[in-house]
């Protein structure tokens, strides 16, 4: 179909994707190689307490976001009359979160049971406050104009991967990859604000705190702040409780192989943060329309998690050995297991928008943290038995229940959005059969 012919609104939706990918392709390339030589510079144990303090403080992440993420995206969206006042105001919160999330690290860590280097940790923690620049992120995507935050984005990677080769020819302190970690997201910050001022007719002086509109966003968005608080432990928990039970080395071995089966958790996040808005709009006009886009979301997410994981799962060892080296040699029973959550986690991140679309921001709270607690469980069980094979099957075991079990329990509309999973499912079925696949 000629491009032409496209309607001016897709059009617009399809260039939105495309700068998307292009950046997220160029900042994964990047971290892939960047990571794979940082942890072959530092080994297993050295990776392990560098990975440990960002797992960590990671648990602590929901206070920075306090779960406005999603929310501000649409009520910039329906709201074009008060930008200053929702921009402002949801900068100022996310300030303050991130002052909570900063006070919590510090009081954690002087827990006798935990054995970190403090002063990575409050490194890494202090990452927080400059994300709350994130918003102009939030600003542009609801204007469909990602090109922007793109190109600061891949400024930004090009500098990560600098600092860190640098950091490695010179054969630097562990300290000081923390810092660059400190350094990228002041970029980040900087560079997002240089854009907005450049191309958008709004200025940072004009954003106004309100505080009927921040005592509306956070009552619409406390279920969030739990979820995400919930999600940051069951996703962040295994490295932890590997390093007390095991100890630092084998947080290195598992973050290896946890890392590069993360990886393709951007590509939903793409996708569903490109396509959100015409999601919305659909359910406005056309209930039909929004049940189909739904369904469709579903099959494409479904498909592209397949398509991830089968070549990995049987070259999980080829894959260790090449990137990272015989050192790493353990974690490749870990990513033959956790690359099986791109399944999960893709339906996950589709259903979030829906139940954000829905107004069930409650209810999610609920089966998140069931996931939790079956994470917690399983790895109490299975680390000391399996090591960090176990830790592997409880974040599979739970992201499963948390993404399809759970959800299935709790009503009609949770139903509705397995009957989407189980098309998916025999979607791709037929795909094979056919042999489109």
């Amino acid at each position: 179909m000629p491009l032409k012919s496209l309607s001016s609104g897709f059009r617009k939706y399809l260039a939105n994707v495309s700068w998307l990918a292009f950046e997220q392709a160029v900042r994964l390339g990047t971290a892939l190689v960047v990571g794979v030589l940082v942890a072959r510079y530092l080994g297993p144990e050295a990776f392990g307490e560098l990975n440990f303090a960002i797992s960590f403080a990671g648990l602590f992440a929901a206070f920075s976001t306090l779960g406005l993420d999603n929310l501000v995206v649409k009520k910039l969206v329906r709201d074009t009359e008060n930008v200053e006042k929702i921009l402002g105001t949801t900068f100022a919160l996310k300030l303050l979160g991130a002052l909570l999330g900063f006070i919590f690290v510090s009081l954690f860590l002087q827990l006798p049971q935990i054995k970190a280097n403090d002063s990575i940790v409050y490194i890494i923690a202090a990452i927080a406050f400059f994300q709350a620049s994130n918003n102009i992120d939030f600003f542009f995507q609801a204007k469909t104009k990602n090109k922007y935050v793109a190109r600061v984005k891949m400024v930004q990677t090009s500098l990560f991967a600098l600092t860190r080769i640098v950091l490695i020819v010179i054969e630097s302190d562990l300290i000081w990859f923390a810092w660059a970690y400190l350094l990228d997201a002041i970029v980040l910050a900087l560079g997002l604000l240089f854009v907005f001022y450049k191309h958008s007719h709004y200025s940072f002086s004009s954003w106004r705190w309100d505080q009927s509109l921040a005592v509306s966003l956070l009552k619409s968005s406390w279920p969030l702040i739990l979820s995400s608080l919930v999600i940051s432990v069951y996703m962040k928990i295994d490295q932890v409780m590997l390093q007390y039970f095991i100890g630092l080395p084998a947080v290195g071995l598992y973050a290896a192989a946890s890392r590069l089966s993360e990886i393709p958790y951007v590509i939903p996040i793409i996708i569903v943060t490109a396509l959100f808005p015409a999601i919305i709009n659909a359910r406005k006009t056309s209930p039909a329309l929004y049940e189909k886009r739904m369904r469709h979301l579903y099959s494409l997410m479904f498909t592209i998690a397949l398509l991830v994981i089968l070549p990995v799962t049987f070259l999980s060892d080829w894959i260790i050995g090449f990137l990272y080296g015989i050192e790493f040699s353990g974690s490749a029973e870990v990513l033959q297991i956790h690359i099986w959550t791109c399944i999960f986690v893709f339906w996950g991140l589709a259903m979030s928008r829906w139940v954000l679309a829905e107004k069930l921001q409650k209810t999610e709270f609920y089966y998140q943290f069931a996931g939790m607690v079956t994470n917690i469980i399983l790895n109490t069980i299975l680390i000391p038995e399996f090591g960090i094979s176990g830790a592997a099957w409880s974040t599979l075991v739970s992201q499963f229940a948390a993404n399809l079990c759970y959800p299935a329990l709790f009503g009609r509309q949770f139903r509705l959005q397995i009957k989407y999973q189980i098309i998916s499912i025999n979607f791709v079925r037929w795909l094979f059969k056919t042999k489109v696949l």
